[in-house]
């Protein structure tokens, strides 16, 4: 996550009108030997925390999120909705 802070402090001079933020492009956890709802699990917990190191900088900056499984249909509809108070 402090690469995210950092990210985005660095990119603080962007206007949100003209920059958007990803968390990750097409994460992959199931690799890791997990199954899909085990992958689902690690990574929203993870991109929850990315979104939160990101906002910390840039609160009103579009955060585009993933889903697992290479951002697959299957993959964004089993990730839960974030918690992020910005959307």
């Amino acid at each position: 996550t402090a690469f995210y802070r950092r990210l985005g402090h660095e990119m603080q001079q962007y206007s949100p009108e003209t920059l958007m933020i990803e968390t990750l492009n097409e994460p992959r956890f199931a690799r890791l030997g997990m199954d899909l709802q085990q992958a689902t699990a690690a990574w929203h917990a993870l991109q929850e925390s990315l979104v939160d190191a990101v906002r910390s900088a840039l609160p009103h900056h579009t955060v585009i999120l993933s889903g697992e499984d290479l951002s697959s249909m299957h993959g964004l509809l089993a990730l839960p909705l974030s918690t992020d108070g910005n959307r």
